[in-house]
């Protein structure tokens, strides 16, 4: 837990803002869902959570944010599944101006957990836990719509990679939520 607090806390003094203006900064929130794919969509059903993120501008169109986030998956197979993603990402905004179209990549560390209870009926039941912090990488887009005040909607959808030994765990990350510029 010592490693995550480390790299988000260096995620912090690295990240970047919503309007990618040099030097410009905002913090927001919202709320993400995800879909797991492949041999994690067998153990994992549909997720929700939500991310906390902030944001520096680099210049007009590039951004680096730094963000914690939490997902719980629906239990599925007996087991339940949880990510603690911890990010670092760059933005590239392609549109100029008020609504903005942005690219993203995202590079950090996931705690991943999983639970299961398997019953055999009146012969008892077998439980267990485990968690795992591996590297993990994404990328996806979305667009940015400015509101009044400082105030914007984030719209964004994206392609989460968590790396672990022997293999891999992915999922599909959808997510709306609001920045605010300080």
């Amino acid at each position: 837990m010592k490693k995550l607090l480390s790299v988000f806390v260096i995620a912090l003094c690295l990240a970047g803002t919503a309007s990618a203006q040099q030097g410009a900064m905002s913090v927001g929130g919202g709320l993400n869902l995800g879909l797991p794919m492949g041999t994690f969509g067998d153990v994992a059903g549909f997720g929700f959570g939500f991310q906390a993120r902030f944001q520096y501008g680099l210049n007009d169109q590039l951004a680096l944010a730094g963000s914690l986030g939490y997902i719980s998956f629906s239990e599925k197979n007996s087991v339940s599944s949880s990510a603690l993603p911890i990010l670092v990402s760059a933005r590239y905004y392609f549109t100029p101006g008020e609504g903005r179209v942005y690219g993203q990549a995202d590079a950090g560390l996931t705690s991943l957990s999983q639970t299961f209870n398997i019953s055999f009926g009146g012969f008892g039941s077998v439980s267990g836990t485990g968690s795992t912090t591996n590297f993990s990488i994404g990328f996806g887009g979305g667009y940015e719509m400015p509101l009044a005040n400082k105030w914007s909607l984030d719209f964004g959808a994206g392609y989460n990679i968590i790396l672990a030994s022997g293999g891999s765990f992915s999922y599909i990350g959808i997510r709306a939520g609001a920045n605010y510029a300080l």
